[in-house]
């Protein structure tokens, strides 16, 4: 957890922590944002299923990130999808009336909290521009150009091409075949775990 959690003002306006076991369907798609959630272990997913029965991953939430937080002040505050724990999770909720008196009245909190709403609103960004790309072939390339500059060797770690392919918003097989004649050109190396960009 955050060390600003274990300031008292901090502590005193937040919630006993929940912990929820791997599978778990925190919130479903539907359900109102009442509040804040830092997840202080673990990893929570956000996934919509489509007409057709497809899983939608639309993001992310890994240990130290809020969740909720862009929510919570819209006129219709409810969750686009299941946020759902991919392992044993524990999360820490601090209500609406709560958030507001912290950002108005303790410095480190509001510094902390507007920190990461701007590197949510710069990765949403990054990610609408690699989305932008003409063909899933520029996708991937320019996703592997962003993710290997921030690495010394180069490496970039995947948990599975699945993933993958859902967050270049592509299938499978159509990633596999894409990654396939990018190695056979020598601009990768990739196996199941990792890519390296050449």
């Amino acid at each position: 957890m955050h060390a600003l959690f274990n300031d008292p003002r901090v502590k005193a306006r937040t919630r006993i922590a929940c912990a929820y076991p791997a599978g778990y369907t925190v919130f479903h798609e539907g359900d109102n944002c009442e509040m804040v959630g830092l997840l202080t272990t673990g990893e929570l997913r956000l996934v919509h299923h489509s007409l057709e029965g497809i899983e939608i991953v639309l993001g992310s939430v890994r240990t130290g990130d809020l969740f909720g937080d862009y929510l919570i002040n819209t006129k219709n505050p409810t969750y686009p999808g299941n946020l759902v724990a991919l392992v044993d999770s524990t999360v820490v909720y601090i209500d609406k009336d709560n958030v507001d008196w912290l950002i108005a009245h303790h410095d480190g909190f509001r510094r902390f909290y507007m920190q990461k709403i701007s590197e949510k609103a710069l990765a949403l960004n990054t990610h609408n521009k690699i989305l932008s790309q003409p063909s899933l072939r520029e996708r991937i390339l320019l996703w592997l150009e962003i993710e290997a500059g921030k690495r010394r060797d180069g490496v970039v770690p995947i948990r599975s091409k699945t993933a993958l392919a859902n967050h270049l918003n592509a299938r499978r097989p159509s990633l596999s075949r894409a990654l396939t004649a990018l190695k056979d050109e020598g601009l990768i190396d990739v196996d199941r775990k990792m890519i390296r960009f050449k």
